[in-house]
């Protein structure tokens, strides 16, 4: 089973980060029930850290959504060289993109969320979201309306080629195939503040 490699970003709340804060994370999945999950974890273990003050109605659900972008490439080229120094060459390159962009329905902020926190080493962690999160809790009791994001880029690529020598000439065959996904997760209080 293939890896991902998982890149964290911060983009909201501003705040000095450490390798130790957004690790880099091997993951196997990211598709949308995985993302769901995540972001429950998430809203448990922010419920847990605020479990002693007291929510209004407004302020004890939240809203989040999910933007992905998918786009796959392709191609395959031929080199030809003749005495190292003139060369020719043609290359195909094809990319097809997708979109996609899902509004959840709001989900009580509750610390049962936090059963959905999985305890497996590949396990997706929104560790940006989470030191958002964690930042909005130290001052939830002032704040009326907040919104956190995260955002997971994930690139993949191979290539191959060979060069083959024949007296002055080179002839040499190549391809390449990489995908590249972007998501993009935001959540809000209250919930409608994600159509924002």
């Amino acid at each position: 089973m293939k890896y991902f490699s998982v890149v964290a970003l911060c983009v909201s709340l501003p705040a000095i980060a450490t390798a130790q804060e957004f690790p880099v994370q091997q993951v196997r999945d990211l598709r949308l029930p995985t993302i769901q999950r995540a972001i429950q974890c998430e809203l448990g273990v922010f419920a847990k850290r605020i479990r002693y003050q007291s929510l209004d109605a407004k302020h004890n659900k939240a809203g989040y959504s999910v933007t992905a972008k998918v786009a796959n490439s392709g191609g395959w080229g031929v080199d030809l060289g003749i005495f190292n120094w003139i060369k020719f060459g043609y290359h195909d390159n094809n990319t097809a993109t997708n979109d996609l962009a899902v509004t959840f329905r709001p989900r009580n902020i509750h610390p049962d969320n936090a059963k959905a926190c999985s305890r497996r080493a590949d396990a997706l962690v929104l560790a940006d979201l989470r030191s958002c999160l964690a930042q909005v809790a130290a001052v939830s009791d002032d704040v009326d309306n907040w919104r956190c994001g995260s955002q997971i880029n994930v690139k993949r690529d191979l290539s191959a080629g060979a060069t083959i020598p024949i007296y002055a000439v080179s002839f040499g065959p190549s391809g390449s195939y990489g995908t590249e996904y972007s998501q993009g997760i935001r959540v809000a209080v209250p919930p409608a503040g994600i159509r924002d």
